[in-house]
């Protein structure tokens, strides 16, 4: 169950708990590092790993790894431990796998994680980039109150100038944060007009399935109002809309189903839904037999 740098842990999930905590309190980094590692090992295991560690007192000790008196390898160690207690949204894209533990994200808030984690987004290293832009789509996911930290930080200026980065992981990261925190209409105005959009619509055409995959829920995300719809349909000069109607064909699950779901959204406008319909391969009808009923409308929804 070793995460990368971690030590080899017994398997007695009270022993680990107690091992990393200690570990976490007052030991040089590379000891810190490899105990977070543990954690994010832990926290993905299961419901009881993730009490038990929050139990310990763990989320403390993470959030002051992250803070400025530690070195960027350290910072993003905490950063990513932390997002791991609190959900998997930033490295999930099945549905059906996500967990939230909204407690730990309430107690990672009042420690201070966003007010700690927010400026790492400015940091020249891109893994410590996407670490903190993973953390805080962890930490926001499904919560209001960390969502509403992340508004007083201005998180969101941070978050689309990490789309321009040229890291692939970066990308990913930032789409996520993004993502979870977009699910508000005012939030998702906030996004576009910090100027996402236009970026977003870039990394359609990405290489990466996963890249593809969050932009296009990102865009679902921000097609809330009908001014919205039009200007992504219209972006690149209509060449967006082509583009995720190839998505459809896609053999990657995730890609094909978040395509689906945004050109279900966008069609709610006639002349969108009259472009949709000229594609003899991209009738409602066909739209919805491409896409299994198990998927909720193509997108994780908050």
């Amino acid at each position: 169950m070793a995460d990368d740098g971690a030590a080899q842990i017994t398997g007695v999930l009270e022993d680990d708990v107690q091992a990393i905590g200690l570990a976490l309190i007052g030991r040089p980094p590379e000891d810190m590092e490899r105990a977070a590692a543990n954690v994010v090992a832990m926290a993905r295991a299961g419901t009881d790993e993730r009490r038990a560690l929050a139990e310990a007192g763990v989320i403390h000790s993470l959030t002051i790894m992250c803070s400025r008196e530690f070195g960027a390898k350290t910072q993003l160690k905490g950063a990513v431990a932390l997002g791991a207690l609190c959900s998997n949204f930033s490295i999930s894209m099945d549905e059906s796998k996500l967990y939230v533990y909204t407690a730990a994200q309430d107690e990672a808030l009042r420690r201070g994680a966003v007010t700690l984690i927010t400026p790492i987004l400015t940091a020249w290293q891109p893994d410590a980039q996407a670490a903190a832009a993973n953390a805080l789509a962890d930490l926001c996911f499904r919560n209001s109150q960390v969502r509403k930290a992340m508004t007083n930080m201005e998180a969101c200026r941070p978050l689309v100038n990490l789309l321009h980065s040229e890291n692939v992981d970066v990308h990913k990261a930032a789409l996520a944060a993004l993502r979870a925190y977009a699910v508000e209409a005012k939030l998702a105005k906030e996004v576009e007009d910090r100027g996402a959009l236009s970026q977003v619509c870039k990394l359609l055409d990405s290489d990466k399935n996963e890249v593809v995959a969050r932009a296009l829920q990102l865009l679902w995300a921000l097609a809330g109002a009908d001014s919205t719809k039009s200007k992504i349909a219209k972006e690149r000069n209509g060449a967006v809309l082509s583009a995720l109607l190839l998505c459809i064909k896609s053999t990657d699950a995730p890609k094909r189903a978040a395509a689906v779901a945004l050109v279900r959204k966008l069609s709610t406008i006639p002349e969108h839904r009259q472009e949709v319909r000229l594609r003899p391969h991209h009738s409602p009808a066909a739209l919805r037999a491409r896409v299994p009923a198990c998927i909720s409308g193509g997108a994780v929804l908050p």
